[in-house]
């Protein structure tokens, strides 16, 4: 997923990447998560891994959907 303007939400993504300019608010959850300069990103976020999901965000790590 490409964020290029604005999203309000939470997202779910093998990939996701927030170009200058582009703001996202909502939690996510992704294995690669790139936050270029000038870009916005509020909220939380986690780190799917093999065998689970890892951070900081809401609530205890669970384990990845099927």
């Amino acid at each position: 997923m490409v964020v290029s303007g604005e999203l309000e939400g939470n997202a779910d993504c093998a990939n996701i990447e927030i170009l200058a300019g582009g703001k996202m608010n909502g939690d996510l959850v992704s294995s690669n998560l790139i936050i270029e300069a000038q870009a916005v990103f509020e909220g939380y976020s986690k780190i799917r891994v093999a065998g689970g999901v890892v951070g900081k965000g809401k609530g205890d790590p669970q384990k990845p959907k099927e």
